[in-house]
């Protein structure tokens, strides 16, 4: 139940974004991070909704405002125990469910402002105007990445409201009631427009993010993908290094020029994702590669499927048909900081007593 719970509320989450769905899901975490709201922020807003209901149930002693306090404190405290339990990177899980949570805040609080002004009470109702529009701001820019929920949650949230001050018994309530609908618009704007600049910021970290980890020759990843690719595996988890050096590749640039020796460079790369069958390859600079095994395929077998694509001729690139080779060296072990260290010298040295010994296997 938890699992389709989950899976219901991110399909939910994506469509809210208004984005195609496989960027919706690329700037998942992104937009979450933009919506969900910090503890101390948390905490402020808890200060104006226990002021709001203590003092509703102060001047009215009625039952509804004593279930309004006790309601919105059982909201405030579950987002707050949650949002301290998984710290300041909460779980996109867990992060939704929060999100949830708010949603039922701002609405029950929201009914409980409406009740507040119908009393008719003066200190209530400008309590009330002030809450509602300081909640209905918040969803235009705390929910910006999410226009297809903050539109409809700020109609929702101010039109009722609109209602009520129209129908109240105040000096020119309706023209109260018409200034309050101008500055909902407004905020529906302001949402618009802050959902645009969020959306084009992520897209450009996004891309920028893409291409410092991104080979700008081949395509593939850098050496910062390999770092960010082996520090997200869990620790101590089994996986496995294919190093792969191409010999005499120095013979090609200085014989070719560069732009020659640049394009044999993509065509290795293109031979190395498809000897890696799925496996993620990167270029950690000039001739060298690095195949990344974390699903305990036999290293060996890849190395041999490595050296097979690269020893095939190479028509085209040249004004002579290259024959080139490899040297591999495999290495495994234990995901962690140190043990990656090792690895990589593991793999490194029997690369290089491979080249050393002139066991190329051509």
């Amino acid at each position: 139940m938890p699992q389709r719970l989950d899976s219901f509320l991110e399909q939910l989450f994506d469509w809210f974004t208004g984005l195609p769905r496989q960027e919706a899901a690329e700037l998942r975490a992104d937009i979450m991070e933009a919506v969900m709201l910090k503890i101390a922020p948390l905490l402020l807003s808890g200060v104006g909704i226990f002021l709001m209901t203590g003092v509703a149930f102060q001047l009215t002693r009625a039952p509804w405002a004593l279930a309004w306090g006790i309601v919105n404190g059982l909201l405030f405290v579950a987002r707050l125990v949650a949002m301290a339990r998984t710290g300041r990177a909460a779980p996109l899980y867990v992060a939704r469910r929060i999100s949830g949570l708010s949603i039922l805040a701002f609405v029950g609080f929201g009914i409980g402002c409406g009740q507040c002004f119908a009393t008719g009470d003066p200190t209530l109702q400008v309590m009330a105007v002030i809450s509602v529009m300081a909640t209905a701001t918040a969803m235009a820019t705390r929910w910006a990445g999410l226009p297809r929920l903050a539109v409809p949650a700020i109609l929702a949230y101010s039109l009722p409201f609109a209602v009520i001050i129209a129908r109240s018994d105040i000096h020119h309530a309706g023209l109260l009631a018409v200034q309050f609908l101008i500055v909902t618009a407004g905020l529906i704007t302001l949402a618009r427009q802050t959902r645009k600049g969020l959306i084009t910021t992520l897209r450009a970290q996004r891309l920028a993010q893409r291409m410092a980890a991104t080979d700008p020759l081949t395509g593939i990843g850098n050496r910062a993908a390999f770092e960010i690719a082996t520090a997200a595996m869990p620790p101590t988890s089994p996986f496995g290094l294919v190093s792969v050096d191409l010999d005499r590749f120095k013979a090609v640039n200085d014989t070719f020029g560069h732009l020659i020796g640049d394009k044999v460079l993509c065509e290795v790369a293109r031979r190395l994702i498809v000897a890696a069958d799925g496996h993620p390859v990167f270029r950690m600079g000039g001739d060298e590669f690095m195949i990344l095994i974390t699903d305990g395929d036999d290293l060996a077998a890849v190395a041999d499927a490595v050296r097979h694509e690269v020893r095939q001729p190479m028509p085209g690139l040249a004004p002579t048909c290259l024959h080139l080779t490899a040297s591999v060296g495999t290495g495994q072990g234990l995901a962690g900081p140190d043990c990656l260290d090792l690895i990589l010298h593991q793999a490194d040295e029997a690369l290089y007593s491979t080249k050393r010994a002139g066991a190329v296997i051509a």
